[in-house]
């Protein structure tokens, strides 16, 4: 992945949804990735660049958001158990 210093005239943090190239705020994929996997137009999209784009969406939703949640999914396997236990209790019973 790119580094996010070097990212010229692309807006921090917008990466493309497929390669994690440096995008625009608005572009979800860059110029080579829509052009080899076809992705013009959303409509027409496979499902697993849909499912990326997604995943992109609330990875940028969580970086720009106020609260600085983070979600479960983005810890360590192990950490989340822990604390999944703390609020739900054990399952193990």
């Amino acid at each position: 992945m790119i580094p996010l210093e070097t990212l010229g005239g692309a807006v921090a943090g917008a990466v493309c949804c497929v390669c994690g190239r440096p995008v625009t705020a608005f572009a979800w994929c860059c110029a080579d990735c829509a052009q080899e996997y076809h992705l013009n137009g959303y409509a027409t999209w496979p499902e697993w660049a849909k499912f990326l784009k997604k995943d992109e969406e609330r990875r940028r939703y969580r970086r720009d958001s106020a609260y600085g949640e983070i979600a479960l999914s983005d810890l360590h396997a192990e950490t989340a158990r822990t604390i999944e236990r703390a609020w739900y209790g054990d399952s193990d019973d």
